[in-house]
């Protein structure tokens, strides 16, 4: 019982594997296009903008 649910188990998870490859492939453009547009949001409110936010606070 125990080898029949590792069986099936092991079976989804190279199916699930098969899935994100063939995804991955055909979609790691518009993934890493997204991640570098958050990191640079990102980027820009933690490192740009408190200098700004702070100049225009001293006048």
């Amino acid at each position: 019982m125990l080898f029949f649910f590792f069986i099936i188990a092991l079976t989804i998870s190279i199916l699930l594997a098969m899935v994100l490859f063939a995804a991955l492939r055909v979609l790691w453009k518009p993934i890493l296009i997204v991640i570098l547009v958050l990191w640079a949001i990102g980027y820009y409110k933690h490192e740009i903008a408190p200098h700004y936010h702070n100049a225009a606070t001293e006048l």
